[in-house]
């Protein structure tokens, strides 16, 4: 997902670090994390 530039991926912090988010549009967002070349949401 990171190679896709409108879904402005970021890595997250806190709580949540060690998992990305990408914006799917205004309302939404998707949040991941990979591992051993899996991903899961």
């Amino acid at each position: 997902m990171r190679l896709i530039r409108g879904f402005r991926d970021e890595a997250l912090s806190g709580d949540w670090k060690g998992h990305r988010s990408s914006r799917l549009n205004e309302q939404w967002r998707v949040i991941y994390s990979v591992e051993s070349d899996v991903m899961i949401v």
